[in-house]
């Protein structure tokens, strides 16, 4: 835990080496800084550095700028109350000073760094901006996700909890889904603020006009027979098994299929039925046949 108060003014930078550097060190009053021949994108940092804030390796003040410990391709840096970073060309983000709260992201949580140490990310995560708050960090990452660490104490690190975090965790919107779509982070003193895309609306898809319609089935539906099929004579005394016709089934509505053409004259008809028709005529009724047979007392009884 630090002592002291947040009153004392302080002084920290960070500065990539460029033209300006020149003019910064006329106006402190300070050897100029060698920028013919430097790499591009070393940082240099100089003010307080009682936990080893300007990253490099001591725990001594500076008035002029030092050159911050092994890096030399970063592309990005800030400056928290008692911690840095910077981020690398290859996605990585580097943390030293004051553990304070986990403020450096590497997992320890207990170990002040006067050298960069590298933030702890899960694999695949690329980062693309970074922003330094009090005693919180904040990073961004290529899918428009936001990252953050360190002091938790107001919920600025945004994951629905007031824990601290030594190593980065997602913000969540007000869902409890991940916040995404991001392209600019900020981290105040023990607030943050991120900037996301507009969330485009929801349309409601144009209708197809009627007269250019063609309704599709998904799967083949039996349908009525066009036409009739011609009826054959079939011998008297014939028996006919005969399956019987299926009911047209019509396509359902999770199977249907809207398509606009252009143009169409009329629906497409589903495929014909496969029921075949068979025709059965009846059988006529015989004509019955009349006669006679002999009677008591000589009579004859007519039969038929």
């Amino acid at each position: 835990m630090r002592t002291g108060t947040r009153l004392r003014s302080r002084l920290i930078a960070l500065v990539l080496v460029g033209a300006v550097v020149a003019l910064l060190a006329s106006a402190l009053k300070t050897p100029p800084l060698p920028t013919r021949g430097a790499p591009p994108g070393i940082p240099y940092a100089w003010g307080d550095n009682i936990v080893g804030e300007l990253g490099n390796g001591s725990t001594v003040d500076s008035s002029v700028a030092v050159q911050v410990a092994g890096l030399s391709n970063a592309v990005a840096i800030a400056a928290g109350s008692y911690h840095s970073l910077a981020l690398d060309a290859d996605g990585q983000v580097w943390a030293w000073g004051g553990y304070f709260y986990g403020a450096l992201g590497d997992g320890t949580g207990n170990v002040n760094s006067p050298i960069p140490v590298r933030a702890v990310f899960p694999p695949g995560v690329r980062l693309v901006a970074i922003s330094a708050g009090g005693d919180h960090s904040l990073a961004l990452d290529a899918d428009g996700q936001v990252w953050a660490w360190g002091l938790n104490f107001h919920g600025q690190l945004g994951d629905g909890t007031t824990s601290d975090r030594s190593t980065p965790v997602l913000v969540l919107s007000s869902d409890g889904n991940p916040l995404s779509g991001v392209t600019a982070i900020a981290a105040g003193f023990e607030h943050s603020l991120a900037l996301a895309g507009a969330v485009p609306p929801t349309s409601t898809p144009t209708p197809c006009p009627p007269t250019v319609l063609t309704v599709l089935c998904a799967t083949p539906t039996p349908s009525p027979t066009p036409s009739p099929t011609p009826c054959v004579p079939i011998p008297a005394g014939t028996r006919l098994c005969q399956t019987p016709t299926p009911t047209p089934t019509p396509c359902p509505p999770t199977v249907l299929t809207v398509l606009c053409a252009t143009p169409t004259p009329s629906p497409t008809p589903c495929p014909p039925s496969v029921a075949a028709v068979v025709c059965e005529r009846t059988p006529p009724t015989p004509t019955p046949t009349c006669g006679s047979i002999p009677g008591p007392h000589g009579t004859r009884i007519t039969t038929c």
